[in-house]
């Protein structure tokens, strides 16, 4: 209990124990719950930038509090993923299917960036639980030039920016730990980064791609192969910013998150590089300066 809100210390044990006594009639009642909290737009994005910072004193808040929120995303989480552990079944549906019609049926969501941007404190947690909605939408509003969801890229704050697109790409590099999506996103994040118009924070698609892709510290559980066959799925169809993430990946003298290189990972992008050169062919003088003077320690196989 904190103040006068009590929270379930352990939900996972809670669910697993006591979720078989959850009815057709009680999932009802909380779809219906969990559509009206999660289709509340955000106030406080209506505001200029400048303003955002003073949003609570002007009551452009959330009518929710972030305590309901989260606990409704964490029950859905536990619907999707833990159901046959606790012993919870639909007639005629599945529990994973209940929680992907919920999330799809939240109004607005293919065609607003203001819905995304008011659940980026609960995106991580939704996206784990129902991806394909959440993706299949994000690919809609990347349709075109992008113009749909470039917005959420818009940064406020007083001393330090802030951004709701921060949350969808955390979202998004959590899902990416499943080498089954690992294209699908992937692709997703290079149309980000397309559309992205750049800022002061650091959380950019292109540096959350460099991150998964990373061949001596990659962000996924996918295996050398499936990555391999991700960036070419990602250079097929975003060729532009598929050779700056390949630039990004080449190895550098000093690198913040270096650790040790794997000559053959790095010996790999220097192939795709090389077959995608002709979609970028003028900043190939620096690729090409990467791979025939790398860092010592990748001539010496350790750092």
């Amino acid at each position: 209990r904190e103040g006068g809100i009590w929270k379930i210390r352990a939900p996972v044990d809670a669910f697993v124990h006591l979720a078989y006594l959850i009815g057709r009639t009680d999932l009802e009642r909380f779809e219906a719950g969990a559509i009206e909290v999660f289709s509340e737009y955000d106030p406080s994005l209506d505001l200029p930038e400048d303003e955002r910072p003073f949003a609570a004193m002007r009551k452009k808040q959330l009518r929710h509090s972030q305590w309901l929120r989260e606990g409704l995303a964490t029950t859905l989480l536990l619907i999707a993923v833990l159901h046959e552990e606790a012993g919870l079944t639909l007639r005629g549906s599945t529990p994973q299917r209940f929680v992907e019609q919920l999330i799809d049926a939240l109004p607005g969501l293919k065609r607003d960036y203001r819905l995304l941007a008011s659940l980026r404190n609960e995106l991580p947690l939704l996206m784990e639980a129902a991806p394909r909605p959440l993706l299949l939408a994000l690919e809609q509003m990347l349709e075109g030039d992008g113009s749909a969801i470039q917005p959420i890229f818009r940064e406020g704050g007083l001393l330090s920016p802030s951004s709701p697109h921060t949350g969808l790409l955390w979202a998004l590099e959590m899902l990416v730990w499943d080498p089954q999506y690992l294209p699908w996103v992937a692709l997703i994040l290079a149309k980000l980064a397309r559309v992205d118009p750049g800022g002061k924070l650091q959380n950019r698609p292109i540096n959350s791609l460099r991150e998964i892709f990373l061949p001596w510290h990659p962000g996924t559980n996918a295996t050398l192969v499936e990555r391999m066959a991700a960036l070419d799925h990602l250079i097929a169809g975003e060729p532009n910013v598929g050779w700056d993430l390949l630039v990004k990946l080449f190895p550098e003298h000093h690198d913040v998150a270096a650790a040790c290189a794997h000559g053959v990972v790095v010996g790999g992008h220097g192939v795709v590089a090389l077959e995608a050169r002709h979609h970028r062919p003028q900043p190939l003088p620096l690729a090409l300066d990467r791979l025939v003077h790398p860092p010592p320690q990748l001539l010496l196989g350790r750092r």
